[in-house]
């Protein structure tokens, strides 16, 4: 994976693999390229969700029941600015916070999910996924959620 300024969340694979003569290798390792910043945006929009009136919980709710306040001060470490350059508006990501890198991998996770296709298993493949786990594992992801503590985002807006 690498993060790149495209406009679509995972691009196509790119050959990157090489003969000693320079040649690609067509089945070598391939490197995805990942719209970092539309990823963001995806999260950022899903930790928005808030619980629904019944308790359950929308569709892409982000659930976060066990992680400390830093981990959410790293999630939350960039927020989107407005910027002229040349004479044009343009929109680029800033640290509003030194360390992100819970961030970081919330994008590199959710452009696997993409790429693998987890984004796309219907409700009776997670109940397959799932029977197939061993009783402690179906045990622990059957516990009920604690929604009582909620944090908020450090992240500023500017702009």
């Amino acid at each position: 994976l690498k993060g790149e300024n495209i406009s679509m969340a995972v691009g196509l694979p790119k050959a990157v693999d090489v003969t000693h003569q320079g040649r690609k290798i067509q089945n070598g390792i391939k490197v995805w390229g990942v719209g970092s910043g539309v990823l963001k945006s995806e999260i950022y929009s899903r930790l928005r969700l808030r619980p629904n009136e019944d308790g359950t919980f929308p569709p892409r709710y982000f659930h976060h029941p066990q992680y400390s306040p830093e981990y959410f001060k790293q999630l939350t470490a960039e927020f989107y600015e407005k910027k002229q350059v040349k004479g044009r508006t343009t929109y680029v990501w800033q640290k509003s916070y030194d360390r992100n890198e819970a961030l970081d991998l919330a994008v590199y996770n959710r452009a696997v999910s993409i790429i693998l296709g987890i984004d796309r298993l219907t409700d009776v493949e997670w109940d397959n996924l799932q029977s197939g786990l061993n009783p402690q594992a179906r045990q622990a992801v059957q516990q009920p959620v604690d929604t009582s503590r909620r944090v908020m985002s450090r992240g500023r807006r500017r702009g």
